[in-house]
C-alpha cells in the first residue's frame, strides 16, 4: 500500500495540471474519464478539490484512506480533499463526478455548515432510483453543459440542495469514522483555509505560516512533498482562479480587478496573469 508521501496529487484523474475551467465546479460522465484509465482509478488524493460521484448503475470498488467497500449503483460517493482514494468500475457503471474546487467547497461550508463534518469523512450513500439527488445532479449537468444567463448561479443553487439532501438522507446512518489527519495533513487543511480567505490580501508566505505556528521553509516543504507545487504556487493559483473568473463573468475593468485581487499596478496583475496563462487579460476575455 502507497504511504501517504507517495501518493500522486492530481487536479482531476490523471492530471497534473492547474483547474481546467472557468467555473468553481466541473461535472463529466465517469464513463468518459474512466475509460481513458480502463476503468481503473488508482491511488491518488487532491489538495484542494472534492469529488461527490453520483453513481445510477453498475458496480463500483472504491476505496477512501483505508476503508474498503464494493457497492452498485444508485449511489453516492463524496471524497473531501486530501483523501487518498481508488476507484474500479465496469464499462457498464454510468453517472456523472462533480468536482468542487476550493472556493466552492468554502461556499458549501458556510451555507451549509451542520454539514461539513459529513463532507469531511468522506464515504458512500446507497440511493434509490428515483431518489432527487440524482434529479438535482441532472439539473447541474444541464446548467454545466450549457451556457444560459445565470449559469453559475443555479449550479450553485442546485448543489447546496443536493448535498442537503444527501446529507439529510444520511443523517439516520452511522458513518465510518476517517482516520484521523496527520499533522501534515492539518497544516495543509490549515493553509488551504488561509489561502481562500487571505488570498486578495496579497500575504506572503511567511505570514500565512506565522500564523499557521511554522516556518515558511517548513511550511513550503510541506505542500511540495504532498503537492508536488510551493506553497507560493498554491497562493498564486487561488489567485489566477478569481482572476479568470472575474474577467469571464463580470463586467469589472482589468484595473478595478487588479484592484480587488491586490495588485498595486494594473501592469503587475497584467504581467502575473500572462506568466501564468500565456495572455493577457485583455485578450482572455475577448476569447470567451
Amino acid at each position: 500500500m502507497n504511504r501517504p508521501d507517495e501518493v500522486p496529487v492530481f487536479s482531476l484523474y490523471g492530471e497534473r495540471l492547474q483547474w481546467p475551467v472557468d467555473d468553481l465546479l466541473h461535472c463529466e460522465s465517469i464513463f468518459a474519464r474512466s475509460r481513458l484509465h480502463d476503468f481503473n482509478i488508482r491511488a491518488h488524493r487532491h489538495m484542494d478539490l472534492m469529488h461527490v460521484l453520483l453513481l445510477d448503475s453498475g458496480p463500483v470498488s472504491l476505496g477512501i484512506d483505508q476503508r474498503r467497500h464494493q457497492h452498485d449503483g444508485p449511489l453516492l460517493i463524496r471524497v473531501p480533499p486530501l483523501a487518498v482514494h481508488h476507484f474500479r468500475f465496469s464499462a457498464e457503471t454510468r453517472g456523472h463526478i462533480l468536482t468542487l474546487s476550493a472556493p466552492m467547497i468554502a461556499r458549501l461550508r458556510q451555507r451549509l455548515p451542520e454539514a461539513a463534518g459529513w463532507l469531511d469523512e468522506g464515504g458512500w450513500t446507497a440511493l434509490s432510483p428515483s431518489s432527487p439527488v440524482l434529479e438535482l445532479r441532472d439539473e447541474i449537468r444541464r446548467e454545466f453543459e450549457g451556457r444560459a444567463h445565470g449559469r453559475e448561479t443555479m449550479m450553485d443553487t442546485w448543489l447546496c440542495a443536493l448535498i442537503g439532501k444527501a446529507w439529510r438522507l444520511d443523517m439516520p446512518r452511522r458513518q465510518a469514522r476517517r482516520q484521523p489527519a496527520s499533522r501534515a495533513e492539518q497544516h495543509l487543511a490549515q493553509f488551504q483555509h488561509l489561502i481562500d480567505a487571505r488570498f486578495r490580501a496579497r500575504p506572503t508566505i511567511t505570514v500565512l505560516a506565522q500564523e499557521m505556528g511554522i516556518s515558511a521553509s517548513h511550511l513550503n516543504a510541506l505542500c511540495i512533498k504532498h503537492t508536488g507545487r510551493s506553497a507560493l504556487a498554491l497562493l498564486n493559483e487561488r489567485t489566477l482562479l478569481e482572476a479568470r473568473r472575474e474577467l469571464t463573468y463580470t463586467s469589472m475593468s482589468i484595473t478595478l480587478i487588479a484592484e480587488q485581487l491586490g495588485f498595486d499596478e494594473p501592469g503587475y496583475f497584467a504581467r502575473f496573469f500572462k506568466r501564468y496563462t500565456g495572455t493577457s487579460p485583455s485578450r482572455f476575455r475577448q476569447r470567451g
